[in-house]
């Protein structure tokens, strides 16, 4: 391998640090198509491939690659950092897959992010009441349906969903009323079970690297 394609596989792999396979891959295919091309076609393609790795806009990958190589390494890093953080207290900036994706979701699909809840804007489908909550490594997958909610989990780069909790979902009011009625019960331990929807399955445009 020459000295370019190293250097090209230890950007991308120092960029992520990750060990997912899908993402290595798609590394080893970037660095076979770019390693004969010349420094600056390769970093503006370097730019291109983390951008959408990131879910950044096609307009705004463009944007970063008008600017210095270093000046979009960095913008990138900084992208990657925000969606990578823990939530904070009145932090509320939005990742632009978020705010892409719903553009075209149902009114019943959205996003959980950072305490803030992101419904798509078309018009409704038959079907549950579904949020993705995108985390570092994987997304939680809130399902409202027939009085329960449940919560699945979706590791980077898997289809297979793995049911963590479930809680009924019921009205201030009937809640009141069988509180009064019945003595507190332990709350009963959620065996990890595959998620029956089928239709829940999700790029991973709905998770974080």
């Amino acid at each position: 391998m020459s000295d370019q394609s190293l250097s090209i596989a230890d950007v991308l792999c120092n960029f992520y640090k990750t060990t997912d396979q899908r993402f290595l891959d798609s590394v080893k295919e970037f660095t076979a198509s770019n390693k004969d091309l010349n420094k600056e076609i390769v970093e503006q393609n370097i730019v291109s491939f983390l951008g959408k790795q990131l879910r950044q806009t096609a307009s705004y990958i463009e944007a970063l690659k008008e600017m210095k190589y270093d000046e979009a390494m960095e913008k990138l890093a900084e992208i990657k950092n925000d969606v990578s953080l823990v939530p904070r207290e009145k932090d509320h900036d939005v990742p632009s897959f978020i705010t892409q994706n719903i553009e075209n979701m149902p009114q019943n699909r959205g996003y959980l992010w950072k305490g803030k809840t992101f419904h798509g804007k078309k018009p409704s489908r038959p079907g549950p009441k579904v949020l993705f909550e995108p985390r570092r490594k994987k997304t939680l997958i809130h399902v409202y349906e027939k009085g329960m909610h449940r919560v699945y989990e979706k590791l980077k780069g898997q289809r297979q969903q793995v049911l963590i909790s479930e809680t009924p979902t019921v009205s201030r009011k009937i809640q009141k009323k069988v509180f009064d009625k019945k003595e507190p019960q332990q709350q009963s331990v959620v065996k990890p079970q595959i998620s029956r929807f089928a239709a829940l399955y999700f790029s991973d445009s709905d998770s974080e690297n």
